[in-house]
Formats: structure tokens, sequence, C-alpha cells
């Protein structure tokens, strides 16, 4: 008698196929323990998946949040480049060196340079044409049909990402109306810009102690009311001269990038911060969002109405714009700088219609190579 081999294995949850001739059944005939049993199992397989990805998602927020601790304690390895960058301290002074315009020199300069260290430079702009020239009168007369690209808003920090921030263009005589006018709510200027049509160069100078070097471009800013840029680092090297009104700059070395959480997030804004961009307010470093910071060294510079700042390239920075009350007095100026308390972010004037203005030029130059390889010097033979 021949063995009746069994039929094909179709696993515990199918019903067994009809052999040849035989009808099919359907899954209604089926007994109603086997239907159950099929139910159960697909329930459980879809609860054993969602406690996996509740559990992937738990991990996820936790160690988002843990992230900065583990790391400032050291548990959490850094990168090679991090660590040696963090190891490598440039050779600057802890308070920025000053030193008058009449007495730097190519030489001392060039040094300076050499070490990427920033220098505070008091009265180079007194002696330019612009110093005394720049009017907002004059600029009526001289441009007052050139296009310019202007910001506008409520805010007064971190105006580079804010949506409340709104961009246009104008002729600049439009924006001379409205960036002094009394009914002018918020903060309005124009940002780095190039020089309006029918402005000299001449009355902005190359400083004489950049002769070695070619410049890129020289822009102006123009402002009124209160400004605080975001913290962000350029590629090339930066002469700040200030004309009118303040500036305080808060300035960062590149080793210290690691602590800066660059390429972060701007929560208030929701929108990813590039990469050479940090999401810190450096005047008022929340600790508490970012503990990093407190690995930080700052350096911090008070410009007045005709000082000048090297910003070496790669520096982080952020700038606050303030005004100051200008005095005319037989055609000479005169400037008495009124500073504000800012302990308190509520101390700050958001917007000051009936003071006068802000204004700047920025001298922009390549970055030579000495810079690059100071602030990286070593990297290629550590194959970091």
């Amino acid at each position: 008698m021949k063995r009746r081999l069994p039929p094909a294995y179709q696993g515990p949850l199918q019903p067994r196929q009809p052999g040849f001739g035989e009808p099919e059944v359907a899954l209604s005939e089926l007994s109603p323990n086997r239907v159950g049993y099929q139910l159960m199992e697909k329930i459980e397989n879809r609860l054993q998946l969602l406690l996996l990805l509740n559990f992937i998602c738990v991990a996820v927020v936790l160690f988002s949040l843990l992230r900065p601790v583990l790391v400032e304690s050291g548990i959490l390895g850094r990168s090679r480049l991090t660590n040696y960058l963090a190891k490598h301290q440039l050779d600057c002074p802890a308070k920025v060196d000053s030193i008058e315009a009449t007495a730097l020199n190519t030489t001392f300069f060039y040094s300076v340079q050499s070490d990427s260290c920033p220098l505070h430079i008091k009265g180079l702009a007194k002696q330019w044409p612009a110093y005394a020239k720049w009017t907002d009168e004059f600029f009526r007369e001289c441009c007052s049909d050139a296009p310019v690209k202007v910001e506008h808003g409520r805010a007064t920090r971190f105006a580079n990402f804010l949506p409340e921030f709104s961009k246009k263009k104008m002729k600049f005589t439009a924006f001379l109306d409205e960036y002094t006018s009394k009914a002018r709510i918020g903060t309005m200027y124009m940002p780095e810009h190039k020089l309006p049509a029918g402005l000299d160069k001449g009355d902005v100078p190359q400083p004489s102690f950049t002769s070695y070097m070619s410049p890129q471009s020289v822009k102006i800013w123009l402002g009124a009311g209160e400004y605080c840029s975001l913290p962000h680092t350029d590629y090339q090297e930066n002469i700040l001269v200030q004309l009118e009104g303040v500036k305080m700059v808060r300035m960062v070395e590149p080793t210290q990038r690691a602590w800066l959480y660059p390429g972060g997030r701007d929560t208030k804004a929701s929108v990813h911060v590039p990469p050479h961009y940090s999401p810190v307010d450096f005047h008022e470093p929340d600790y508490f969002k970012f503990p990093l910071v407190k690995n930080v060294h700052f350096h911090d510079v008070n410009l007045e109405a005709g000082d000048a700042l090297y910003i070496p390239s790669f520096w982080f920075h952020s700038i606050k714009s303030r005004p100051s009350m200008i005095h005319h007095d037989m055609g000479r100026r005169k400037s008495k700088v009124h500073m504000v308390n800012t302990t308190e972010s509520n101390d700050m004037p958001h917007s000051k219609p009936n003071s006068v203005r802000n204004l700047a030029v920025n001298w922009w130059f390549p970055a030579p190579h000495a810079i690059l390889d100071k602030i990286f010097e070593g990297l290629e033979d550590k194959k970091i």
C-alpha cells in the first residue's frame, strides 16, 4: 500500500489548497478559531512595529537632548579636525590690540594679519573726505536716482533670517526719505551695498597700510535705529570703517568654531542656518539652549565714528549698530555717543526715529595664503 504524501506546507495561517478535482473552500467556511487566530497574529505584528517605531523616536529625541552634554564632557567623541583646532588656538591676545591710525604702517599690519588677529585702528576715517562730506543732503545731490536694496522690519536682532524682515528695491532718495522719517516703525537700513553711482571712491580711499593687497570691493552700510547682525564668518579680509554712529563688535576666532553650533537652526525663524552662520546670540548668549558656548572666548571692540576694525577672514563676528547724537558746529561734525545699558534686552531702544543714522564702509580683500596656513597649519601632515 502506497503512502500518501502530505499536502504542500502552506503555513499555519493558510488554508490547505484543494487538490485536483476538489472544490475550493471559501474563507467564510473556515472554522471561527482559525480566522480569529489570523486576525490576532496580524494585530500582534502591527503592535510590534509600532513599539519599534516608538522606541526609535524616543532614542532620537534623547540623543539630541543629551548630545551637547556628552560632547562637552568628552564622552561623545568629536571629529579629528575639531579636536585638532581646539588644541591649536591662534596666538592672539585676550584683548584686541588698539593702535592710532597715524602710527600704523604696512610692516606692522602685515605682522598682525599674518597672525590672523583683529586690530582696532583709531581715527582712520577722520581725515577721509567722506567723514564730513557724506551727509544725507550730499547723497540727495549726487546719487538720488541710484537704485539700492534695503531691508525693513520690526525686529532688531538676527535680521538675516527672521521672516518679519522684508527686502525691497527703491531709489536712494526714497530710502533717505523713509529711513529718517518719524513715522517709521522698526529698523530700516541699507545693508552692505556697492557704492551707488555718483559716489566717488576717492572719498573713502584704500588704507595705505593695505597697499600690498588688491581690494575686491568697497561697500557702504547705512541705517537708522537698532540693528544686530546674526553671527557669521566671511571668507575675505574685512576693514570695517565707521563714519557715523557706533558699533559694538563681538568676535570669535575660527578655531573655536565647534562651540558655536555653525549651521544649526534658528528656532524662532524655523529655518536652517547656513554653515558659515551661527544661531547663537553673541551679545546675550543662551547658555541653557547652547551650553557649548561657555567654552568660547569673545573678543570685543567698540567702534566710534572715525575708527576702523580689521576683522580677519574666517573669524565669526556679530555687529550691533546704534546711532549717536550729532551736533554741527561751524561746518565741523562733533559726535557724542549715548550708550544704552544692554543688561536686559528691553533696555535696548528698538527704534529711534529722532536719532541720526549709522554709516560705515567696508573694504574687502582676498584672504592671503599666509592666513590659511596659520589657521590650518599641520592638518595635511597629520592627515586630519
